[in-house]
């Protein structure tokens, strides 16, 4: 592990974030934060080419771009893909604003991309039940326009799982 100060123009999100939305009105409350206190917390990344890929630390990556600073405190570790998102699933389920879709999206690429068997594995890793688990990766059925309307808050997470479970030609 290595703590340095790393230029904002080398560094690059991750592909692998679940987590696509970012509260605009809590961004500007991070924003104005970091302009009066500058980055509080390191950022985590790791190596990726000549560049660095964010671990995690995306909303003050973006506060620290918007708020016009030029470089920002980070941790660097070598990770594999699986490690990289072990750690961005854990981090954000410590979050109170992330998504559940984010979240089921999150589970679903630790199943399908980096050798997690079972729900009872994910469930192990991040400390919760597996009835939680399932619960979230049933909402990655639903259909696309149901994923719209579920982002935009006019389903709460017990009515999109609902709509998850209903057959899609229905």
């Amino acid at each position: 592990m290595d703590m340095k100060t790393v230029e904002l123009k080398d560094i690059k999100s991750s592909p692998y974030n679940s987590r696509k939305t970012f509260d605009a009105e809590k961004m500007k409350e991070l924003v104005a934060s970091v302009e009066e206190k500058g980055i509080l917390n390191p950022i985590l990344l790791r190596p990726k080419g000549d560049k660095y890929e964010i671990v995690c630390g995306e909303r003050r990556f973006r506060a620290a771009t918007t708020a016009g600073l030029k470089d920002i405190p980070a941790v660097v570790r070598i990770l594999t893909d699986q490690q990289a998102l072990e750690c961005m699933v854990i981090e954000n389920l410590q979050r109170e604003d992330v998504h559940p879709l984010e979240e089921a999206e999150g589970y679903e690429a630790l199943m399908k991309k980096h050798g997690y068997k079972t729900v009872e594995d994910i469930a192990a890793k991040i400390g919760k039940s597996r009835a939680y688990v399932y619960g979230r990766l049933k909402l990655c059925d639903l259909i696309p326009e149901n994923r719209k309307i579920f982002y935009s808050g006019k389903f709460s997470p017990s009515v999109a799982l609902l709509v998850a479970k209903v057959p899609p030609g229905l």
